[in-house]
């Protein structure tokens, strides 16, 4: 946050306040609880990433910064499904609220949507990660879920 604060102070673009935006106007929703604090402190680093080269900078970044920057992305993207995947309980606890009948219709929709995203970070794990994945998504009937 000190970094993004010192960002702030741009002579050629109108005074923006970045920390306060990120402070005060992003919500970190969570459909499940993450109780891992290593993937939650990768998961707000990697937004915060995301915020300083689509928002902050995107005009003066170099295409050699872009792509560091998109390197971490990437690993903290496939951190924390890795952490997600090999936790304890996760994904147990997520079928669960999936099948529930007393989940509501809002919370499986998110739920839903949580699960799309790890799929889709799942993308930037190496393959036999991935394979480990998705057996163990279809080990707890993702495809009843989806049907």
């Amino acid at each position: 946050m000190d970094i993004i604060g010192c960002l702030e102070y741009d002579l050629d673009v109108p005074h923006v306040h970045h920390r306060n935006f990120l402070k005060e106007n992003v919500v970190f929703k969570e459909a499940i609880p993450i109780k891992d604090p290593v993937a939650l402190s990768k998961i707000h680093q990697t937004y915060r990433v995301g915020y300083l080269k689509d928002v902050i900078q995107p005009r003066v970044l170099d295409e050699a910064t872009v792509a560091s920057l998109n390197s971490i992305i990437h690993s903290n993207n496939a951190t924390v499904v890795s952490l997600l995947k090999d936790g304890n309980t996760f994904i147990q606890e997520l079928f669960a609220r999936l099948k529930s009948c007393s989940t509501s219709a809002e919370s499986k929709k998110n739920l839903v949507l949580f699960l799309h995203e790890i799929c889709s970070l799942s993308k930037s794990l190496q393959i036999v990660q991935q394979l480990r994945l998705y057996r163990d998504l279809i080990k707890e009937n993702i495809l009843e879920i989806i049907t």
